[in-house]
């Protein structure tokens, strides 16, 4: 039963924080700051996982390698749009790995849905010849909307410290490459130590928060 105070009314009890496991996740690779954010990286202790498209691959050889060489998983940004249909999607991921392929010799079957697998845009069509076609998607869950440009690092924290109180399951945290981005990394590895919670690393074996939770 709910506490009472002094005059007889019913106090509500304050929610209970339950230590959570936090995967990184980052998009938008560039020359300008990618290189810092894989020594932050480093410093803290961090394997993230770098969504990236046919393009950026190609224009990015060198940062590509750095992402596999320090243990980071490259993954796939499919391109969700309602405008298109589940075949050009596939194409478009198809296109991603034979960049990936002529870069580093492999390929990746991790998608991330940058907006998320509940997404209107994200069809059954598009959702089944994911399926069919060997990827595991992923959702980004925090932030919870993206972070407004005016805002800064600060402010952007404050916003999802928020957010990360009322966490209780596994989830994803998707930042860009930004400066900015990256100067949240340092308090949200903090608070992930202060709060007991677990870092783990997005692959194509381990795939704990998949929105529809398809383990296949």
């Amino acid at each position: 039963a709910a506490a009472q105070n002094p005059s007889g009314t019913e106090e509500t009890p304050e929610p209970v924080f339950v230590p959570f496991a936090l995967c990184f996740c980052f998009t938008g690779i560039d020359d300008e700051n990618t290189p810092a954010l894989f020594d932050r990286l480093s410093r803290l202790g961090i394997r993230a996982a770098f969504f990236v498209t046919a393009e950026e691959i190609l224009e990015n050889e060198a940062l590509v390698r750095r992402i596999y060489v320090e243990g980071h998983t490259i993954g796939l940004l499919a391109p969700v749009d309602a405008e298109q249909s589940a075949d050009e999607m596939v194409a478009a991921l198809d296109e991603a790995n034979r960049a990936l392929d002529r870069v580093l010799n492999l390929k990746s079957r991790v998608v991330l849905i940058r907006e998320g697998s509940n997404s209107p845009a994200f069809t059954d069509e598009m959702r089944d010849a994911l399926r069919e076609n060997g990827y595991r998607y992923w959702d980004a869950f925090l932030p919870d909307d993206a972070f407004a440009p005016e805002l800064s690092a600060e402010e952007c924290y404050a916003l999802l410290e928020q957010e990360m109180m009322g966490v209780a399951t596994t989830t994803v945290l998707s930042l860009s490459c930004s400066a900015r981005d990256m100067l949240l990394l340092d308090s949200v590895r903090t608070f992930l130590r202060e709060h007991e919670c677990t870092v783990y690393s997005i692959d194509e074996i381990v795939t704990p928060v998949n929105f529809h939770a398809d383990m296949w």
